[in-house]
């Protein structure tokens, strides 16, 4: 009788518990070295552009020198469905060379056509740095200037340097939003939305990785760590707090 009364009161907890969504895509590129379209054996497909996107060394590597653009489905989320993704970005090179706001858009989400949502940019640096980051919700170019048209990150990007960058799309609102090495939701973040009727409804289905073939801008970036997810724990859990656990805190006491 005991153990079943200790089963049923188990049982009730799990039905209690809250529901966790699930992970949508975790993408390491951990595959050899060459065409993501081949090496991942179809996962990520070409939607765009000619020419290909490279893994090297276990890592996305994104470049001018290709105008191809892919993605990997995630399933179809609906209209209104929230979408959110973490990956982390090394720029290792970045110049304008050419005439143009030189800011090119490296991620997005997309639905089953050309719906991009929650461009993700790498832009001229505003001060000393090598680059900045940037967002727009639909727009092919940032313009802090006209209402809802884009924001900068505040401050600029290192060359080289892993940076984890969030992104997050809600379809309702038509809202992008975009975070820099967060610690959690509530860290620093830039966003983006619109007032046309036309963002909303998107049906986000897949994530997509874009190369620039633009003369307004050359540059390299590695990705890496993927994860795309419901929620902002999905794809960019907080940290473990370093904490002494309560069997050593009453071992301590009876010392």
């Amino acid at each position: 009788m005991k153990n079943a009364t200790l089963l049923a009161a188990a049982c009730s907890l799990v039905l209690a518990a809250p529901a966790f969504a699930a992970s949508l895509l975790s993408e390491s590129f951990s595959y050899g070295d060459g065409d993501i379209t081949t090496v991942s054996a179809g996962a990520w497909v070409n939607h765009s552009g000619t020419g290909d996107v490279q893994i090297v060394s276990g890592q996305a590597e994104l470049s001018t020198l290709r105008g191809a653009d892919v993605n990997r489905g995630i399933g179809p989320q609906g209209a209104a469905a929230t979408t959110y993704a973490c990956f982390e970005a090394t720029v290792t090179s970045f110049t304008t060379p050419g005439s143009g706001s030189g800011e090119t858009y490296i991620a997005h989400f997309k639905d089953s056509s050309f719906g991009f949502r929650c461009r993700v940019f790498v832009a001229p640096p505003a001060g000393g740095g090598d680059f900045r980051f940037g967002v727009t919700v639909s727009s092919t170019n940032i313009d802090p200037a006209v209402a809802n048209f884009g924001q900068y990150w505040s401050t600029d990007g290192t060359l080289g340097t892993p940076y984890k960058v969030a992104m997050k799309y809600d379809d309702a609102a038509g809202v992008a939003t975009v975070w820099v090495d967060p610690v959690t939701e509530a860290s620093a973040s830039i966003s983006s939305s619109t007032s046309s009727s036309t963002i909303p409804g998107a049906n986000i289905e897949s994530f997509a990785l874009r190369q620039s073939n633009e003369d307004s801008s050359t540059f390299t970036v590695l990705v890496d760590d993927l994860e795309v997810g419901t929620t902002f724990a999905d794809v960019c859990p907080e940290p473990t707090p370093a904490t002494r656990t309560s069997f050593g805190r009453i071992k301590a006491l009876y010392r």
